[in-house]
């Protein structure tokens, strides 16, 4: 499992602020990921976890090229068409991007 911290978005915050606003956001993601890989174990199942900084879209498709990956799960928060216009979508770049099967997730 891979979560990527959007630093370009923190990059734009108050530079006082940003290296509180990595923390914090890495340890939002620790958080998550330690609950699904809990949950993975009560099923048998083994999961590696990764967190890293950059652009989600471009640091998913970089790993999953990287590790030759066959599947590439991504969620999707399901943000209207102007939201996904405005502000990108991780889901829609990975779709388009990725060299393996997609499955997005709501």
């Amino acid at each position: 499992m891979l979560s990527v911290v959007h630093t370009p978005a923190i990059v734009m915050a108050d530079p006082e602020e940003r290296p509180d606003l990595i923390r914090q956001e890495m340890t939002r993601l620790e958080y998550a990921q330690d609950g699904l890989r809990r949950l993975a174990n009560t099923q048998g199942l083994s999961v590696n976890c990764e967190i890293q900084e950059g652009i989600p879209c471009d640091t998913l498709l970089a790993v999953a090229q990287a590790q030759g990956a066959d599947l590439i799960v991504v969620g999707h928060h399901g943000k209207g068409p102007i939201e996904s216009l405005m502000l990108g979508s991780v889901a829609k770049g990975i779709v388009d991007g990725a060299k393996c099967t997609v499955t997005v997730t709501r």
